[in-house]
């Protein structure tokens, strides 16, 4: 990794047309809180964000084993439905985009989420190859379809000077507590199953998209 990145700052030098300057910059991560904590809009967003990464980090380390566990499919054809969600992703993800350049940004993002709980609780009790796709493809509008329309959200409300650092703040928060997503799907599955687990998860998701 470091040797590839010497190698992509290397070949952004010589072909970047704008200055490069270097300097000591100053973190100052009170002031960027905050900022972050100031906006109600802002502060709902984040605790929205943190809940929308703790799902989708959980569905993502565990959804092939619930795909076995509570579907019944084999290993090898739990792997190759969960790559639905990817490829219904690739679809997803720019139309979210464009939904939310026409329509209000959180409430693209919010129906993202809605029909991401709804696609999280049928994969549950989804019969089959079949059901559990179809299921999928809405676990796909919550997870790639939230993304989109909400950091464009955040660009448009932070201020232009302190953009970069209130967002990798943000970031930071919501990366932070999401990994506790597959610790909790763990915990809750070894005591009473993944189905559980992934209802959680589901109420979870709802929850951030009415917030």
């Amino acid at each position: 990794l470091a040797g590839v990145t010497v190698v992509v700052g290397a070949v952004y030098l010589r072909w970047s047309r704008e200055p490069v300057v270097v300097g000591r910059v100053d973190l100052d991560v009170r002031a960027t809180v905050r900022r972050l904590f100031a906006v109600p809009e802002l502060r709902l967003l984040t605790v929205a964000y943190c809940m929308f990464m703790t799902t989708i980090q959980g569905v993502l380390g565990f959804l092939p084993t619930l795909l076995g566990t509570e579907v019944g499919l084999s290993p090898e054809l739990a792997s190759s439905t969960f790559a639905v969600l990817f490829a219904a992703g690739l679809v997803i993800k720019p139309a979210s985009g464009r939904l939310s350049d026409r329509f209000p940004r959180p409430a693209v993002g919010g129906t993202a989420l809605l029909v991401g709980t709804v696609g999280i609780a049928s994969v549950i009790v989804a019969d089959g190859v079949v059901g559990a796709s179809v299921a999928l493809v809405g676990v796909a509008v919550g997870t790639k379809g939230f993304g989109p329309a909400m950091q464009a959200y955040l660009m448009d409300h932070f201020p232009a000077e302190s953009m970069g650092g209130d967002f990798g703040a943000l970031r930071t928060a919501y990366m932070g507590v999401g990994a506790l997503g597959p610790v909790y799907v763990g915990a809750v599955a070894e005591r009473v199953g993944y189905g559980p687990a992934f209802a959680g998860l589901a109420a979870l998701f709802g929850v951030a998209g009415l917030l």
